[in-house]
């Protein structure tokens, strides 16, 4: 995992590994070849504004050489109701690819408390 935190405005970077299963010779298990990849790019405005990537997984099964790759664009705000520090975004999500698991759209709404030292 790499985040740039140094660039005034923007953080950028990845989350990047790979899952084996090591039981593959149990008969009622099925060996696991997956690699996952989470970009971060983020852009910070005045006010506490930021847009960015979603913080979804983008993934390829190397068994059944599957993609999952859901796109999505963050729109968020830290600020602060009343005493409490809160992140606020909002964050629709598009899966171009249908593998049969994963809606084809979704919106993610959240509300993250923050607790700053």
């Amino acid at each position: 995992m790499y985040i740039n935190t140094k660039t005034p405005t923007w953080q950028w970077g990845a989350l990047a590994y790979h899952m084996w299963d090591v039981a593959d010779s149990q008969s009622d298990r099925h060996y696991q070849s997956k690699s996952f990849l989470q970009p971060v790019l983020v852009k910070h405005f005045n006010k506490g504004w930021y847009v960015g990537t979603q913080d979804l997984l983008w993934s390829y099964d190397w068994r059944s050489a599957k993609w999952n790759i859901p796109l999505g664009v963050r729109f968020g705000r830290v600020t602060k109701i009343g005493k409490q520090p809160v992140n606020l975004f909002v964050e629709p999500i598009y899966q171009p690819v249908d593998d049969g698991v994963q809606m084809e759209w979704a919106v993610k709404l959240n509300m993250t408390f923050l607790f700053p030292k």
